[in-house]
């Protein structure tokens, strides 16, 4: 066979703790996901992000499993939008600021829901 490549893992993972024989990591945001890495493991496969992490963005680009009590809130604000949406559609004649209309409404949706799970 002869020659070989050698390839790198190039996950971030986030450190949360440290041990005698090693680092405690996880995926970043999967805290299911912790395992021990030796020492030498880490140092000769992860290397420290040049960036520092914006919560925000981390927050605002992450998956956010419902909570208890959540799923019923998102459908509480699903279920007001349709009424509207069904008043909206039974009162205005098809245009295109119908078609606006609803679309706003969609996203109306989209957002307060994104508020409840984010916050």
């Amino acid at each position: 066979m002869g020659e070989y490549v050698k390839y790198r893992k190039t996950s971030t993972i986030e450190v949360v703790g440290k041990t005698e024989t090693g680092m405690i990591v996880q995926n970043v945001g999967a805290p299911d996901d912790r395992r021990e890495v030796p020492f030498a493991v880490f140092k000769a496969s992860y290397v420290a992000e040049t960036h520092v992490a914006n919560p925000q963005l981390e927050n605002n680009f992450s998956y956010h499993a419902p909570k208890p009590g959540q799923p019923e809130i998102y459908e509480q604000i699903r279920n007001k939008a349709k009424e509207l949406a069904y008043l909206i559609d039974d009162l205005v004649l098809n245009s295109r600021e119908k078609s606006l209309a609803m679309t706003n409404l969609e996203q109306a949706v989209f957002w307060a829901n994104a508020s409840v799970a984010r916050n």
